[in-house]
């Protein structure tokens, strides 16, 4: 689908890439969507209604209208995460121009809107000229395919994290926006090639690299890890690489090539705490995630490792104390704490909004610890600021 970049026009491809409407374009001065003639609102803080309504608008173009419309799975997602992207966003156009609509709580949260301090600005022009270099090369962004609320503002700073492996994980975590199947299409075999050379093209200073998980390989995709780290650094010598990585199930040999390739920083994350960690991820265990930490440690021989968890979800204080002083005990000794927030309502529900201080007192707690470096924000997300942190460690 294509739409929504105003001041162009636009055709919008439904099934098969057949045109289904025309002249898709922003209405900036009245902050609504426009259709053709038909007007879209984002009403009443309700992202199904958004995502129905744009829907319905396009379906009146269509033979049979809205009842004997059936749009394609791709459609249907990108609308969907237009939908998404309406609410979790200031401004989720191109331009930056649509004011943005209060954000319905998942579940029993106690707010009916988006405190401020998750409020966030995108930069429409920086994500333009990324938006071009991504689909030259076909290359995939965790800000995309899983929501991320910071969108273009990393890229602006000269950091960026890939999404390798393909944008369809074998899991279906109840906190995560990407895609599910048992067996997702499989690697490309000149990915790396590709990621390196976007990586040229954008000048990055910093790269992370993460992938789905993929229990379909018989390496749980640690080769296309390791080669994605070689090609960047063979093209791009002066850019650091830290990888974000699933746990392989477990396995040592598939760590051992990952770190043998001497990535910057190794990143896997513990998610949540002990508790919780059960309910809201699939197949992944917490155990098994401080296993693959404490590995880590070993077999990287001084590489820096990484760690990160959501707040909101329901852990008490004591849970947060007992996983930071698990993860210190582990060798890690880089954090990132950030605002649990559902991708839709069918995901995890939301238990509170974590204000700012007390993202700073586990800060203050985590470097009191003996963690060199921790990011603690509502909007911190794993990649989140990574090159500060790589510098955190080497200090």
């Amino acid at each position: 689908m294509r739409c929504f970049d105003s001041p162009a026009r636009h055709d919008i491809l439904g099934p098969g890439g057949a045109k289904v409407a025309g002249a898709a374009q922003l209405r900036a001065k009245s902050g609504v969507l426009v259709q053709g003639s038909v007007r879209l609102e984002a009403t009443a803080g309700d992202r199904a209604a958004l995502r129905d309504a744009i829907l319905r608008a396009f379906a009146t173009f269509a033979p049979g209208g809205f009842a004997e419309w059936t749009p394609a799975p791709d459609f249907l997602r990108d609308v969907e995460a237009r939908a998404v992207g309406q609410y979790a966003t200031d401004a989720w156009n191109l331009h930056g121009e649509v004011p943005a609509a209060d954000e319905p709580c998942a579940g029993d949260a106690p707010r009916d809107r988006l405190p401020e301090w998750i409020r966030v600005q995108s930069s429409a022009e920086s994500r333009k000229h990324v938006s071009d270099v991504l689909a030259d090369l076909r290359l995939n962004t965790v800000c995309a395919s899983a929501h991320c609320p910071n969108l273009g503002k990393c890229f602006s700073g000269g950091v960026a994290t890939f999404l390798i492996l393909g944008r369809t994980c074998t899991r279906n975590c109840r906190f995560c926006a990407i895609d599910h199947a048992e067996r997702p299409a499989p690697p490309e075999p000149d990915e790396a090639v590709r990621l390196a050379e976007g990586v040229r093209r954008l000048g990055l200073k910093f790269v992370v690299v993460t992938s789905v998980t993929r229990d379909d390989l018989p390496d749980g995709g640690a080769a296309a890890f390791r080669e994605a780290i070689l090609e960047i650094k063979r093209l791009c010598p002066g850019t650091g690489v830290e990888v974000l990585t699933p746990d392989f199930g477990g396995r040592e040999a598939p760590l051992r090539d990952v770190l043998d390739a001497r990535p910057e920083v190794f990143n896997h994350n513990v998610e949540t705490v002990r508790r919780l960690s059960s309910t809201i991820r699939s197949a992944a265990t917490y155990d098994r995630s401080m296993s693959v930490l404490r590995a880590a440690v070993r077999l990287g021989e001084g590489i820096p490792v990484k760690s990160g968890m959501m707040l909101g979800l329901g852990e008490t204080e004591a849970e947060i104390r007992e996983t930071l002083s698990e993860l210190r005990d582990a060798g890690v000794s880089l954090l990132t704490l950030g605002q649990y927030l559902p991708p839709t309502k069918d995901h995890h529900p939301l238990v509170r909004y974590v204000p700012p201080e007390e993202f700073d007192a586990w800060k203050a707690h985590a470097l009191e610890l003996g963690f060199r470096g921790v990011m603690s924000g509502p909007l911190v997300r794993s990649s989140y600021h990574a090159l500060e942190l790589y510098e955190a460690a080497k200090s």
